[in-house]
């Protein structure tokens, strides 16, 4: 019958998976060590938050009349004042300001400020205090932003493919120690764009270890445990916010704050010693005595047989069937209607999660409230809303994502009502803000698993790799979306909570991928309709391929 199908299908595993069994202490380790790579990955990822930090600014008085004028009393002389009876921070009254009194407002012309005054309660320095980076030059903050997602981008795919010739080892070295000396370069540039030059060499460095690390982890990680892995791994980049806001508290110079983060980082590099090669990347190039020497190590740590692992690889290997001459690429995705539906879908959701989470999380500064704390709050809440989406994927893919990005939506759009200052340290603008993080937690990983579930297997790799490049390119927008703050405060929340509602909409017109038979071919995946592959019939999974069914 098919469960005796589904069982003697399920009884053959890989050769890495008989050596040292689907997770344990072995397996534990090397994951913890590739998720701690997810603290520098947040911090650099997020660290605009502290560098371009909002700071009140003004036209800069004239250096006679710095020592006798307070700042209130030159704003009022000197800037005039907007619509909404705030000041003018970008132009000033056209007058030599020889002496304190002045003409009549409405007598006087204005011209554009030519330097600035800064506000210095909160941060000493910032790339904005130090450069001018306000007015005209403001959307300078939000070009070094979307350069440094590019090169996350970039470095996702220039690594990915170092890592399928060279090993996962060497590339994620590499990546961690041009991830440290770079960030330094950063800190110590005396130019904006060699900064700007610096930060972008850094993110392709950053989306090196972002992909290899956790393609590492999912090679050493049996069928079992990779849905919830996948998902854990997540966690330390919510604690990685929480680390940088305490940085950020402790240094208020925001080149001492990227160079302690850029030193933390290269601390990293010390897993040269403790980090293995990946033994599936091993055997699929023909290394099998290099393979062997790292299973048996493997099996050592999860306390099993390590004299039957070299029996065992020669026998899966020998065994090991010959790999299709044809391969599915990208191009498949969109050939036949269904699967052209469900990947463009797909990646319009990446799409929307990159933008959202990314955008929103750069815009924490400016929410209200303590910026510190308000980042720690984020980070926070982060680390349960990642272990809650373990459970909450167990009642459906489709179901999860829907309501985390309905529940985004919505606390975006209630930001919107709140002006900042109605309450005491805004917190119901925090509230929001943490609940909308929240959200983002939930959908991502759960993204993740659904996407994995929905691609063919012949295009998996292709489909998640497509996918995440979405999500990057979303990322690269994200900080000009932020920026429309500049014509009116609701723009950004606006479009965020829209797009996240318009995803949960896409979403919901998938199919859903719970308790499913994964599909393998092309074919398989043309025919993943509304209905899937898990209708029932006297209560077994009609068989209707040698794919087993899918469980959580």
């Amino acid at each position: 019958m098919a469960r005796a199908a589904m069982s003697a299908r399920e009884a053959t595993s890989d050769a890495l998976q008989d050596a040292v069994g689907d997770f344990g202490r072995w397996q534990a380790g090397v994951s913890l060590l590739m998720a701690l790579l997810k603290l520098p990955i947040a911090w650099f990822q997020l660290s605009i938050i502290v560098l371009e930090a909002h700071s009140d600014f003004w036209c800069a008085r004239p250096s006679h009349l710095r020592a006798n004028v307070t700042t209130e009393q030159w704003r009022n002389i000197s800037q005039p004042r907007l619509s909404n009876g705030a000041y003018d921070a970008c132009r000033i009254y056209d007058h030599n300001y020889t002496g304190f009194e002045v003409g009549p407002p409405e007598n006087r012309s204005t011209v554009a400020c030519q330097d600035w005054e800064y506000s210095r309660d909160i941060f000493q320095e910032t790339i904005v205090t130090e450069w001018d980076l306000v007015c005209s030059q403001a959307v300078m903050t939000d070009i070094a932003q979307a350069t440094f997602m590019s090169g996350v981008l970039i470095g996702n795919v220039v690594f990915g493919m170092a890592a399928d010739r060279m090993g996962r080892k060497l590339p994620l070295m590499f990546a961690i120690g041009l991830q440290a000396v770079t960030g330094v370069l950063a800190a110590f540039s005396p130019w904006f764009y060699g900064f700007v030059v610096a930060r972008f060499f850094m993110a392709v460095a950053t989306g090196g270890t972002m992909i290899i690390s956790f393609v590492l982890v999912m090679e050493i990680v049996g069928n079992q445990w990779r849905t919830t892995i996948a998902i854990l791994y997540q966690i330390p980049f919510s604690l990685g916010m929480c680390m940088m806001s305490a940085v950020a508290y402790l240094q208020r110079d925001w080149r001492d704050f990227q160079f302690t983060l850029s030193a933390i980082s290269a601390l990293f590099l010390l897993y040269w010693w403790f980090i293995p090669e990946s033994p599936r990347w091993l055997l699929a190039v023909g290394r099998e005595k290099a393979a062997l020497r790292i299973l048996e190590n493997a099996a050592r740590w999860n306390g099993r047989d390590v004299t039957a692992v070299k029996k065992v690889l020669q026998h899966d290997v020998s065994d090991e069937e010959p790999t299709p001459a044809g391969k599915a690429g990208f191009a498949d995705l969109l050939r036949t209607p269904n699967l052209r539906h469900n990947s463009l879908s797909l990646f319009f959701c990446w799409f929307v999660a990159g933008l959202v989470f990314f955008g929103f999380s750069q815009t924490l500064g400016r929410v209200g409230g303590d910026i510190f704390l308000t980042t720690v709050i984020a980070g926070m809440i982060g680390v349960p809303g990642t272990m809650a989406c373990i459970y909450v994927v167990k009642f459906g893919r489709r179901k999860c994502i829907c309501s985390s990005q309905i529940v985004t939506g919505v606390a975006c759009l209630l930001l919107i009502v709140i002006p900042k200052g109605m309450f005491p340290g805004d917190w119901p603008r925090v509230l929001l803000s943490a609940t909308t993080l929240t959200g983002m937690c939930l959908s991502f990983p759960a993204l993740y698993v659904f996407s994995g579930e929905l691609f063919p297997t012949v295009v998996r790799n292709v489909g998640l790799g497509s996918a995440s490049m979405f999500s990057r390119l979303g990322s690269v927008f994200a900080p000009f979306v932020k920026s429309l703050d500049a014509f009116g405060h609701f723009w950004p929340p606006l479009i965020f909570g829209c797009a996240s509602l318009i995803g949960a909409i896409v979403v919901a017109f998938l199919p859903e991928t719970r308790n499913c038979r994964l599909p393998d071919t092309l074919e398989d995946g043309e025919k993943f309709t509304q209905k899937c592959t898990k209708e029932l019939e006297n209560g077994n999974y009609i068989q209707v391929s040698q794919q087993p069914a899918y469980k959580d």
